[in-house]
């Protein structure tokens, strides 16, 4: 998960375990927020800087200015929030430790804060060390509680400083929002809209659409031609993976083509560095690639063999990019729903596959 992933989050903020009417946060870019709160009202940071509490219920919609006292402490509790999801140790440039598992950490700009570490029992028995305290200049953070998926470990009961007792449920992060979202209220016409760069739909069987995809970091292995040992190499790479730290490689997620051959990529997310996670260390069969948030032309052809659904797909897109002159940015890359955590898929499954076939455009 990237610093650009947690910038941009939807979060569920609930005042107890049992609460049954949860404040809907979305955060964006360049520390925007948008919040819907128990009344249903909602408040908003635009890009600008100004802030505006919503009534939309009122004929008209009544916008009323945050200012002041009431704006400064709007903008700390949207800080504290992504404190909570440690957007500091995504951007610290300078880490000294001042005590056993406490550290002060130097932001761009010469920004401080203090990180206090602690020993946390995982639900399978493991010891792993997570953010007990994140102090700075906005305030305080104490996590209380953390749930552990078994890839990662994210903040669930949090003390944010002056504003109290926080439920945490992350929802989404590595959003797109629309430009709506977080407008000035009074001029904002258009229907929000939010785009998980993951998630987001896919136009139907046999359309080609547009589609944002979001930044990823892969490791690049030379393709072996076959199912079976394309099966085989996944497994041995995801271990390797998970052995140097890595975390979520468990499948091939993309094919692409390059210099006259054809390679696998299997995405996966870095090993923090704040607990102690080292870059992967890639060995001369392997190579490590790093992709932007991209536009895409993408196209799901009907059902088949990965060859057949190859020819078709190709035919669709170079159509579709030459009807809209497309600037091709990058290479094709097929994503087929082949998931190797199970038995490899039988002869009669591998003709019959669902594959995405994606190109870079703009």
């Amino acid at each position: 998960m990237s610093a650009e992933d947690m910038a941009n989050s939807a979060i569920k903020l609930r005042r107890s375990a049992d609460d049954t009417v949860p404040e809907q946060v979305k955060l964006g870019a360049e520390d925007c927020i948008k919040i819907t709160l128990r009344d249903r009202t909602k408040k908003v940071l635009t890009a600008t800087g100004h802030a505006w509490h919503v009534f939309p219920y009122e004929t008209p919609v009544v916008c009323e200015p945050i200012e002041g006292k009431k704006l400064a402490r709007f903008r700390r509790f949207q800080q504290l929030l992504r404190t909570a999801l440690l957007e500091p140790l995504y951007k610290f440039e300078k880490a000294k430790r001042q005590g056993p598992n406490i550290y002060a950490l130097t932001l761009p700009f010469g920004e401080t804060w203090q990180l206090e570490l602690r020993e946390v029992k995982t639900p399978k028995g493991k010891i792993v060390l997570l953010p007990y305290e994140l102090s700075g200049p906005p305030g305080k953070v104490v996590f209380g509680k953390h749930l552990h998926t078994g890839v990662t470990h994210l903040p669930k009961k949090v003390m944010l400083g002056e504003f109290g007792l926080r439920w945490f449920a992350l929802e989404l992060t590595g959003l797109t929002f629309g430009e709506s979202v977080f407008a000035d209220p009074r001029k904002a016409r258009n229907k929000e809209v939010i785009v998980p760069t993951r998630w987001s739909p896919d136009p139907p069987i046999g359309d080609v659409g547009f589609k944002t995809v979001a930044a990823k970091t892969a490791l690049v292995l030379v393709d072996p031609g076959n199912w079976e040992s394309r099966f085989e190499l996944a497994k041995k790479n995801s271990a390797e993976l998970g052995g140097q730290g890595q975390m979520g490689a468990d499948e091939i997620d993309f094919l692409f083509d390059e210099g006259g051959k054809r390679y696998i990529a299997m995405v996966f997310t870095e090993a923090p560095k704040n607990i102690g996670g080292k870059p992967f260390v890639a060995k001369k069969h392997q190579r490590i690639l790093k992709l932007p948030q991209q536009r895409v032309a993408i196209v799901y052809p009907k059902h088949g063999s990965l060859e057949a659904c190859e020819k078709v797909a190709e035919k669709l897109l170079s159509a579709f990019i030459a009807e809209n002159k497309l600037e091709v940015t990058g290479a094709m890359r097929i994503t087929p729903w082949v998931f190797f955590d199970k038995a490899l898929p039988s002869k009669r499954e591998l003709n019959h596959l669902r594959i995405g076939f994606e190109i870079p455009v703009r």
